[in-house]
């Protein structure tokens, strides 16, 4: 999905809404939390109409107020 995203932003279109959701829960799933709180912030970054699902996402992890843009 990594790959899927950057050819997606190398082409100059926009991943679709939770398209970075879903890679951020897949991340969850292995266990690196990491890489979960960052793609849950950038849906929550790139559909501000989302924010308050992904905040609550995020604090599974502790990250309920990640402010990274």
């Amino acid at each position: 999905m990594e790959r899927d995203l950057r050819s997606i932003e190398t082409g100059g279109m926009r991943a679709p809404p939770g398209f970075c959701a879903h890679l951020g829960m897949l991340y969850a799933e292995i266990g690196n939390h990491e890489g979960a709180i960052f793609y849950l912030t950038e849906e929550k970054n790139r559909f501000p109409e989302s924010e308050f699902f992904m905040n609550r996402l995020l604090s599974r992890y502790g990250e309920e107020n990640d402010v990274r843009k």
